[in-house]
Formats: C-alpha cells, structure tokens, sequence
C-alpha cells in the first residue's frame, strides 16, 4: 500500500474496509487486513476493523458464497451486521447531482446506510432508547422545513 493510506491506518482507531461480492475484492480484503496486522506490529496500534458488504445483490449465488466465507471464517468478527444491498437509487441520485438523503429518492438504499451508520457510530441502541423517541421523533421533516421557509 501507498504511504498515505498507511498512514491513514496508522492514525485511524476504526478501519472501514468495503467489500462488493466477489473474489477480486477478497483477495483485496486479505491484502488489507494483512497490512493492518503488519502497521500493528510496527507501530503497536490497534484499530477496530468494519467489513461492509457493499452492492449485495440477494439473486447472486456468488454474493451468498461470499458472506458465507467471511461471516463463519477468520474475519467473522469484523463483519458488520448491516450490509448495502445494490440499488439504481444510488445511481439514479449520482447522475441527478443529489444525494441519497434527499427525500424526493427515498429508498431502500437510504435504509441500508442508515443502519450501517447506526451501527457503526454504535448507536442503534440509542435511537431505541427513550432519550431519542422523546426528543427527536417530534421533530420536523426536511421537505417540511424547507417548504416553511
């Protein structure tokens, strides 16, 4: 790896290593986590390791194979729970120059972030508990907001 990106892992206490469903990015994936493990040895650091599944397609059986391998294998731990399922959404909003929180293109592609970065804030816990529906299932939506101005 470049000099930048090890330094990146060097300075970072979380490693978000993406993954889509195939082989080149498993091989990817093992070249990652070797790396990490050698800048552990060297610098004695210790980040947390995030595997996210990225553009899983559940009508490919190479998709399945993949999760299968990573969550009963040496990577197990690292797997997050939430995945990104593939979704022309994504595709839809990069070529209309939004992003995908933009209500006009909610979607399912909007719910899969959301968990993801739920869990890997390590707030899915919060946003279940009474501090949150109190105060911040009342507040007004975006498209309301913006219409009120």
């Amino acid at each position: 790896l470049s000099k930048v990106t090890s330094a990146a892992q060097a300075y970072s206490s979380v490693i978000i290593i993406p993954i889509n469903t195939d082989r080149f990015s498993m091989d990817g994936l093992e070249l990652t986590i070797d790396s990490v493990i050698s800048l552990n040895k060297k610098f004695g650091i210790d980040p947390d390791l995030k595997i996210v599944v990225n553009k899983f397609d559940a009508r490919q059986k190479l998709g399945f194979e993949i999760l299968s391998t990573i969550s009963q294998g040496q990577y197990k731990d690292f797997l997050c729970e939430n995945f990104i399922a593939i979704a022309k959404q994504i595709d839809n909003c990069i070529a209309a120059g939004q992003n995908i929180w933009n209500p006009k293109y909610k979607s399912l592609a909007q719910e899969n972030m959301n968990k993801l970065l739920l869990e890997l804030l390590g707030a899915e816990d919060w946003k279940s508990s009474k501090t949150y529906k109190t105060n911040y299932t009342n507040l007004p939506s975006f498209s309301e907001v913006t219409t009120n101005v």
